[in-house]
């Protein structure tokens, strides 16, 4: 079809990572900055993806250690960061990703990052973009 993206790198939507050296104190808490995600994506110095970031693990570091930063508690990003649930490639069909969460492989609540043929993070997928694209060819 015309128009329509066939690909997750298509589909994908385009939210800026977050490197995994930056300092936890220097991640944004405001909604706007989260584009509407629960996590974002943590990525090396070469743009390949490590890991991701929870807004709720994010504001409940922030809570507990009032700003303060010690040598026992995290204080950089991949300190906090947890492994992606699932990485897929960017040409890879998007129908095929829809599958897999209907498995349950990863779970329907999970952000999917999506990277390029050198494994460089591109974006993100969720189940809701998946159902979306589906409604719109059903």
């Amino acid at each position: 079809m015309a128009g329509h993206p066939a690909t997750l790198g298509e589909l994908a939507r385009r939210v800026p990572a977050i490197a995994a050296t930056a300092p936890l104190v220097a991640v944004p808490l405001s909604a706007g900055y989260w584009y509407g995600l629960r996590s974002l994506p943590v990525i090396d110095e070469c743009g390949l993806p490590v890991g991701i970031l929870r807004r709720d693990e994010l504001t409940a570091w922030v809570r507990q250690n009032d700003g303060w930063v010690t040598v026992e508690r995290p204080s950089r990003v991949h300190e906090l960061s947890r492994p992606p649930r699932a990485i897929w490639r960017a040409e890879e069909p998007w129908r095929l990703m829809l599958g897999r969460f209907r498995e349950g492989l990863p779970s329907a609540g999970d952000e999917c990052l999506v990277v390029d043929e050198e494994g460089r993070y591109v974006g993100i997928v969720t189940t809701i973009d998946l159902l979306r694209r589906a409604a719109t060819i059903a």
